[in-house]
C-alpha cells in the first residue's frame, strides 16, 4: 500500500505540472530536511499538556521523514499545535490545502486545520475544517480556500484529541493557487459494491463539470466519462479486483484540477466460499499479504486477506463463534451478514475481533436461511500465519443466562444427603456487565449462568454434585468451574469472594466462602474453565457442619493464612478453621492481628467426661496456634456437639446447667488427651448459642492462642499425675491405676485394683493421636499388674489410655 500510494503521489505531481498553467506553489514542507527529533526550520510547535509535534524518520507518507504527536499515550487532553512557516495569499483567488494524516493504530484522534497570522497558537483563529477519525492508514485532508483578505498566513495543524492515547502522523503538506478546485469527498459506497459494479459520489463545486474514470493502479485511466453530475455508477468491473476511481473538476477547456483519487475493491464471487459446518473447527493457512477491504469490520481496520465461509442454521436463535487459535502475532476479524448474490465490503456486523481464546455470541439468525462469515486479519506483515475457528452447534440458553434472572437457592443447614439444583451451563452465552475487570477467570466467562441465595450465617458451604463436562471438540477435558460471588445483582464491581475449582466428573466436590453476611443476598457467577466446555451439574447451599473428631486422636486442622495481605484482609472476618473435610473446629477474628499462619487441633476422648483437679471438664478440647504474634485481644469460636454437654450436664458436680455456664481454661498443652499443663489464662465466655440442630458454640476473647478446655466453676482447672475421665454412667465408680517407673526407661508396670473381673484394653498414644502400642488383658478382681515394654519409643511425653466397662482412665507417661 505504500508503494501505491508514493506512486500515485508522483502522478499526481506530474499532472497538477502539465495542466495548471498558472497554478504557483506557495509551501510545500520540507519535512526532509528536519533533524530529528525537531521541526524543520520554520516550523513551530507550540502545545500544552504532553502531546507535542516532532520529526520522525519513519511511518512517511512519502520520502523518509514525516511529522508525529509524540508523548501522546497518557490519555489526557492534547493541545499541540504544527505551524507553518509564512506563505501569502491574495484576496479571491483559489487555493488548495492539501496534506495526508493518520493514526498509529485504529483509535480515535481529532485534528483541527486553521489559519493565522503568525507562528503562535493565539493567533490561528481562522478554522478551516475539523476531523475525527480512527484510521491507521494515511487519508488526504483537502480544503478548498478563498480568501476574503490578502497577505502573510501561517497553516496551523492543531491536535484536540480529548483523551490522547495513540500518535497521530502528519505528511506531505502541500499549499498551491489553482484555476480550479478539486472535487471534495470522493466516495464509493461499500454498501452498493457487487461484483461488476460500484455507486460513487462527491460533492460538486459550483459551475464545473466533472470527468471520471476507473483504473487497477494509480496510473489515471485512458477511458474518461465528463459528468455534470456528482453520482456515478462504475460499471464493467471484474469480481474481487482492486481499483483506483480517478475524479477531477474540469473548469474549461484547458483549466482542469488535480486528480482526487479513491481505492476501493469489487466484491468477491459467491462460488469461492466454502461451507462452515457447526461443530467443526476451521483452520486457515495463509501468508498474511495485504487484502481488498480496507473498510473498517468491528470498528477496527483489517488489512490482511479476506476469507468467507457460508453457514445455515438448523434451529433459529443466537450462536456462538469460537477464535481458538491465531498465529504469529495477530488478531483476526469476524463478521457475519446474510448471504446473497455478493460478498461485498459493506453491510457486515461485527462478531468480534481477537488473537485467540475468546467466544462471541451471534444473532439471532433465522433456521434454515444461508449466511456468510468473513475473517480477516488486522495486520498485513507478508508472513506465513493461521488461525482457527468454530461455531458451536446450537443449544438453547439456560434460563438463569442472564443475570437479572438468576436462579434461586435456599441455603439449608448442613445435610449430608442434599443433592440440591440442577445447573447448566450448556447454551450460555457470556453477558457484558459493567465492572467486568473484577472477576476470577476472564475471558473464560463466555458460559456464565447466575444463582442467588440468601445468607444464613456469615461462612456458606458450597456442595457439586453429578459434575458432567461437555465439549464437543476435546471431550477429555475437565476444565474445572470458575466461582464468583457478588453483593449486588449484574454489578461486577461488587465482587466478595472468587475462585477456580477443580470439579472432577462425576465426583462430589465441597468449597465455602467466609467473607458473607448473614441474612444478606449474594449473586453467584459460575462458567467453566476455558473456552469450548459447558457443565451441568447438581448444587447445595448450607452451613458449614462440626467436626465430631476422632476418638482418642488429634485431629489437626488445615492450617489458614490471616493478615491484611490475604483473603481480602481477612484479619477483621470471622475465618473458620475446619479438618480437610471443611468440618469446622473453631473460627478466629483476628481484630487486625496479622496471624499469619494459623493451626488448629482436636482431641475427641471415646465421648467420655475428664477431670482436673476436681474439676469436670468437656470431652472435647482445641488447640489453635499462630506464626504472627497478637497485639491486641481477639475472638475465638470453638464448636461442640450437644451430646457433649449433655454428658457434662448429667455429670454430678460438674457446675454446668446450660452453655452459659461453660468457662475456659488456657495452657500451652499441644493438642492432648487430658488437660496436664499449668493455666495460663481462664476465660470467661462473651456469648453462647445454638449452630444448627446438633451443635452449639462459645465464643470468647484472649490474648494469645495455646490449647483450651471448657468446664464448669469459677476458677481454672489445676494439672495431676493423673487425671480420670468419667463416662456419664459411671461416675461413681471408683476406679484408679498406677504407672512405675514414670519417667521410665524401658518399660513399666501398669497396677490395678478391680472390684470384680474386668476385660482392660491398655494403649499408648503420642501426641499426635497415633497408637503405638495395644495391650488387652482380662484381670480378676483384686490387684493385678501388667507389664508393657516401650523400649523402641522415642524420648518424650505419652498418654496412656486405660479402657475398661466401667470408665476410662488416662495417664500421662514420659520416655526418658
Amino acid at each position: 500500500m505504500q508503494k501505491s500510494f508514493t506512486r500515485l503521489l508522483l502522478l499526481v505531481l506530474l499532472i497538477f505540472f502539465g495542466l495548471q498553467v498558472s497554478a504557483q506553489l506557495l509551501l510545500k514542507e520540507d519535512f526532509e530536511s528536519a533533524k530529528v527529533p525537531l521541526p524543520p526550520s520554520g516550523w513551530s510547535t507550540p502545545y500544552t499538556g504532553n502531546a507535542n509535534w516532532r520529526s520522525l524518520d519513519g511511518n512517511s507518507y512519502e520520502g523518509l521523514q514525516c511529522m508525529f504527536l509524540d508523548r501522546s499515550y497518557y490519555g489526557d487532553q492534547a493541545d499541540a499545535w504544527l505551524i507553518s512557516p509564512k506563505f501569502n495569499l491574495t484576496v479571491g483567488k483559489r487555493y488548495s490545502i492539501s496534506f495526508y494524516y493518520k493514526n498509529q493504530v485504529n483509535n480515535r484522534n481529532t485534528l483541527q486545520v486553521t489559519l493565522g497570522n503568525d507562528t503562535t497558537a493565539a493567533s490561528q483563529t481562522e478554522v478551516l475544517e475539523t476531523t475525527t477519525f480512527n484510521s491507521a492508514l494515511y487519508t488526504k485532508m483537502q480544503i478548498n480556500y478563498t480568501p476574503k483578505t490578502s497577505g502573510g498566513r501561517h497553516l496551523g495543524i492543531h491536535c484536540i484529541t480529548p483523551t490522547t492515547y495513540t500518535y497521530v502522523y502528519v505528511d506531505y503538506v502541500v499549499i498551491e493557487e489553482v484555476s480550479c478546485f478539486e472535487p471534495l469527498n470522493v466516495t464509493v459506497d461499500i454498501n452498493s459494491i457487487t461484483t461488476s459494479t460500484a455507486n460513487a459520489s462527491w460533492k460538486a463545486s459550483a459551475g464545473s463539470t466533472f470527468e471520471y474514470g476507473v483504473s487497477k493502479d494509480t496510473v489515471p485511466p485512458t477511458e474518461i466519462t465528463v459528468t455534470t453530475g456528482n453520482n456515478v455508477t462504475l460499471t464493467n468491473l471484474q469480481a474481487s479486483t482492486q481499483y483506483y476511481l480517478f475524479v477531477r473538476s474540469s473548469c474549461g477547456a484547458t483549466e482542469k484540477s488535480n486528480w482526487q483519487i479513491k481505492e476501493f475493491a469489487t466484491a468477491y464471487d459467491t462460488s469461492v466460499v466454502e461451507t462452515l459446518n457447526c461443530g467443526t473447527i476451521i483452520k486457515q493457512n495463509f501468508v498474511a499479504n495485504t487484502g481488498l477491504y480496507t473498510n473498517s469490520f468491528c470498528e477496527q481496520e483489517g488489512y490482511s486477506l479476506e476469507f468467507f465461509h457460508k453457514f445455515t442454521p438448523t434451529t433459529s436463535g443466537y450462536y456462538n463463534l469460537n477464535i481458538l487459535e491465531v498465529n504469529t502475532g495477530q488478531s483476526v476479524i469476524f463478521a457475519y451478514k446474510e448471504a446473497g448474490e455478493r460478498i461485498g465490503p459493506g453491510g457486515w456486523t461485527c462478531i468480534g475481533t481477537s488473537d485467540a481464546g475468546s467466544k462471541y455470541s451471534f444473532g439471532p439468525l433465522v433456521a434454515g436461511k444461508e449466511y456468510y462469515i468473513i475473517e480477516k486479519a488486522v495486520r498485513s506483515v507478508g508472513f506465513p500465519s493461521s488461525f482457527k475457528f468454530s461455531v458451536d452447534c446450537y443449544s438453547q440458553p439456560p434460563a438463569n443466562d442472564d443475570c437479572s434472572n438468576a436462579t434461586q437457592i435456599v441455603a439449608t443447614t448442613y445435610d449430608t444427603a442434599c443433592n440440591g439444583t440442577k445447573l447448566t451451563t450448556i447454551g450460555a452465552t457470556k453477558q457484558e456487565l459493567k465492572g467486568g475487570y473484577k472477576t476470577c477467570g476472564v475471558s473464560f466467562e463466555d458460559d456464565d449462568i447466575w444463582v442467588k441465595f440468601k445468607a444464613t450465617g456469615h461462612a456458606q458451604l458450597f456442595r457439586f454434585t453429578d459434575m458432567v463436562y461437555t465439549n464437543p471438540y476435546q471431550s477429555i477435558l475437565r476444565p474445572g468451574m470458575y466461582f464468583n460471588i457478588y453483593s449486588k445483582q449484574c454489578d461486577l464491581s461488587s465482587i466478595v469472594d472468587c475462585g477456580w475449582i477443580d470439579i472432577r466428573q462425576g465426583m462430589p466436590k465441597e468449597i465455602y466462602s467466609y467473607l458473607l453476611k448473614k441474612d444478606s443476598t449474594y449473586y453467584i457467577r459460575m462458567f467453566t474453565g476455558d473456552l469450548l466446555s459447558y457443565a451441568t451439574f447438581n448444587m447445595c447451599i448450607m452451613d458449614l457442619d462440626v467436626s465430631k473428631g476422632i476418638e482418642n486422636t488429634c485431629q489437626q486442622g488445615l492450617p489458614f493464612t490471616i493478615n491484611r495481605d490475604f483473603g481480602n484482609y481477612n484479619t477483621q472476618k470471622w475465618v473458620p478453621l475446619t479438618n480437610d473435610k471443611y468440618k469446622l473446629i473453631a473460627q478466629v477474628n483476628a481484630n487486625t492481628n496479622n496471624l499469619n499462619e494459623v493451626s488448629s487441633g482436636l482431641f475427641i476422648n471415646s465421648g467420655t467426661v475428664r477431670s482436673a483437679g476436681g474439676t469436670y471438664y468437656l470431652d472435647r478440647n482445641f488447640t489453635l496456634q499462630s506464626v504472627g504474634t497478637l497485639t491486641k485481644k481477639i475472638a475465638v469460636r470453638l464448636y461442640i456437639t450437644n451430646k457433649e454437654l449433655e454428658r457434662l450436664i448429667a455429670q454430678p458436680g460438674s457446675g454446668v446447667n446450660s452453655i452459659k455456664d461453660l468457662n475456659i481454661t488456657q495452657n500451652n498443652d499441644n493438642c492432648a488427651a487430658n488437660f496436664t499443663g499449668a493455666a495460663t489464662n481462664f476465660i470467661r465466655q462473651k456469648a453462647s448459642g445454638e449452630y444448627g440442630t446438633e451443635y452449639k458454640y462459645i465464643e470468647f476473647y484472649t490474648d494469645h492462642l495455646s490449647s483450651f478446655y471448657l468446664h464448669g466453676g469459677n476458677k481454672p482447672l489445676s494439672a495431676n499425675a493423673s487425671i480420670t475421665a468419667v463416662s456419664a454412667d459411671a461416675v461413681k465408680q471408683n476406679v484408679k491405676a498406677t504407672v512405675y517407673p514414670n519417667p521410665f526407661t524401658s518399660s513399666f508396670l501398669v497396677t490395678l485394683n478391680e472390684k470384680q473381673p474386668v476385660h482392660v484394653a491398655i494403649t499408648v498414644v503420642d501426641m499426635q493421636g497415633n497408637i503405638l502400642k495395644a495391650v488387652n488383658r482380662n484381670v480378676d478382681a483384686g490387684p493385678t499388674q501388667i507389664n508393657i515394654p516401650a523400649s523402641e519409643l522415642a524420648k518424650g511425653l505419652y498418654t496412656l489410655k486405660i479402657q475398661k466397662s466401667n470408665g476410662v482412665e488416662y495417664i500421662k507417661v514420659i520416655k526418658q
